[in-house]
């Protein structure tokens, strides 16, 4: 299960939009209806009726929406220019020292519109130089009727204390706190005489909406603040390549090499990039029982993805790749993939039942140059297809791997049969088309195949989206320095699934203005991974992406 967006009932989305981008730097998807700011989406509905919105403060319910800031006190002088009129301590955030173990400092904002926002700067955080104002959603504050009742009833769905609840005297009288983690980051509390608080009108009042597998089910507890939508167990499953990813490390000395080895792969980066943006992400493959194969399995856990369909061979070691970098950061291979683990994958052991769970399925070619893990591979898209997963395929092309070129041009062939959602290099691009317009080489790819959008990553220079329904867009991204491009196309392409899934896009095309902001995301995702060594550890964060994006916006 996961937090989908927040839903604010508003009297004008126009107008409350105009403030969430003037006044928070909120970015608007598509129709003026859905406002990001990292890994924050507020969807803006029209309030039912002539009565006045929920104020903040004595009701049960969604209290306050809390956005983290690297500076609380830049941010209050920021908005008190502005002439607003934020809840402060005489020019100065206030300050919490029981939440964390070195304190907050906050401030207080209620929106036009009825909401109450919540600025907080964690005080035991280093915040990078170059952060947003404003870098996403901290916690959201339940106001509860009955804490130990809403405790036990939220620990049902995953949510963790943080901390031991806690009792504090405020100028509003005694509560009781307690801060989770899951799904969502819950900031619960109870006032002193909640028990004679009114219930936020569920027409008016703001609602978290959940993702949750169709098994699962949430009971509108709170105050009917709380939303839970039926959608598969993971958002993204990917089947492939678990291995090992040797950079060169520091500096060469004559005469010696020297490496640094980080977990890698395609599938699996990009199922952490998805990860990083709270997907709920599986991945299917094979590793070895050795070091290096429980350094991948550790590594994927870490990063918020499932193992349960990541094998474990006891007889064939865990593949490994040597990257060697040029002046530009790109990237050249040399493979140890010999009959190694990877390969191995049957199609007896497939996990059908994480395929039957995903929303989306991905692949890519490096599991095709081999059996048996080439007739697994297959037999896992049409498993997954037949049980209703968009399809979305990375041919990821490595031709050291293949034993000559035409068996790599007609296994990735076969792959794109069966793909809804296809991303390219310009180099693949010209593999497969012989086409040197890319306009000309993607207009044959859709005329040959049932692509519902195929996307050319154009490195430093953006992307190129082509739709079955006509639609063409480029995309820009930011510049940056490159210092290792490796996993740059795996997090644009993990971004690029999440964003649609985020957009509720996934079974089809999105509108042109919400497609541009996916490709600018995904842009910007790509970009930030290569500002860093190795794949996984250089995945940008929610927040980072939204720094990127109001930097893509400037330029």
């Amino acid at each position: 299960m996961r937090l989908h967006c927040i839903e604010l009932p508003v009297p004008s989305p126009e107008e409350a939009g105009r403030w969430l981008e003037s006044v928070l730097h909120f970015l608007p998807v598509g129709d003026g209806r859905l406002y990001v700011c990292g890994n924050c989406r507020l969807r803006l509905i029209t309030a039912e009726g002539n009565a006045p919105l929920c104020a903040p403060g004595e009701v049960v319910g969604l209290e306050h929406i809390a956005l983290e800031t690297p500076d609380a006190g830049a941010l209050l002088r920021a908005l008190l220019s502005k002439g607003l009129a934020p809840e402060h301590d005489g020019g100065d955030p206030f300050f919490n020292p029981k939440v964390f173990g070195t304190g907050t400092r906050y401030f207080n904002l209620i929106a036009p519109f009825g909401t109450k926002f919540e600025f907080c700067q964690r005080l035991d955080k280093d915040y990078p130089p170059d952060s947003a104002e404003i870098l996403g959603l901290e916690h959201i504050g339940l106001s509860a009727r009955d804490f130990a009742a809403s405790f036990r009833e939220l620990s049902t769905y995953g949510f963790r204390p943080r901390f031991a609840p806690v009792e504090n005297d405020t100028a509003r009288g005694r509560v009781q706190c307690a801060v989770l983690d899951g799904p969502a980051p819950i900031e619960l509390y109870s006032f002193e005489g909640a028990q004679a608080f009114p219930e936020a009108d569920p027409t008016r009042a703001p609602r978290l909406v959940f993702r949750a597998d169709a098994e699962a089910s949430l009971k509108e507890r709170n105050g009917a603040c709380i939303r839970c939508e039926a959608a598969p167990k993971y958002d993204i499953v990917a089947l492939g390549e678990a291995l090992i990813d040797f950079v060169p490390g520091g500096q060469q000395e004559s005469g010696k090499v020297s490496y640094q080895g980080a977990p890698g792969g395609a599938p699996s980066n990009v199922l952490a990039a998805a990860s990083h943006l709270n997907m709920q992400t599986a991945f299917i493959g094979k590793v070895g029982n050795d070091v290096f194969g429980r350094l991948i399995r550790s590594t994927m856990e870490r990063n918020g993805i499932c193992t349960d369909g990541l094998l474990r061979s006891e007889t064939e070691p865990t593949t490994l790749a040597f990257v060697s970098l040029d002046e530009r950061g790109d990237r050249s291979f040399s493979f140890y993939r010999q009959h190694s683990a990877d390969c191995m994958l049957r199609s007896a052991e497939l996990p059908l039942t994480l395929l039957e769970q995903a929303g989306i399925f991905h692949f890519g070619s490096v599991s095709m140059t081999a059996e048996p893990v080439r007739s697994a591979t297959l037999e896992a898209v049409r498993h997954a297809r037949s049980k209703g997963a968009v399809i979305a395929f990375d041919p990821n092309l490595r031709l050291p791997l293949w034993p000559d070129a035409d068996s790599a041009y007609h296994a990735i062939c076969k792959g794109l049969r069966y793909a809804d959602l296809v991303k390219l290099s310009e180099e693949e691009l010209e593999f497969l088309t012989k086409a040197s317009d890319h306009t000309a080489g993607m207009r044959e790819l859709l005329e040959r195949y049932d692509i519902r959008m195929l996307v050319v990553t154009l490195g430093a220079d953006g992307c190129l989206c082509l739709c079955r329904n006509g639609v063409f867009l480029r995309q820009h991204t930011i510049q940056v320095t490159a210092l290792d491009t490796t996993g740059s196309g795996d997090a644009f392409w993990g971004t690029f699934l999440s964003e649609l899934l985020l957009c509720d896009c996934c079974d089809r095309i999105p509108a042109p203005q919400v497609l541009q902001h996916i490709l600018g995301v995904s842009c910007v995702a790509g970009s930030l991974t290569a500002t860093a060594f190795g794949a996984v550890p250089a995945m940008p964060t929610a927040s980072a992406l939204h720094a990127g994006m109001l930097r893509l916006l400037e330029r």
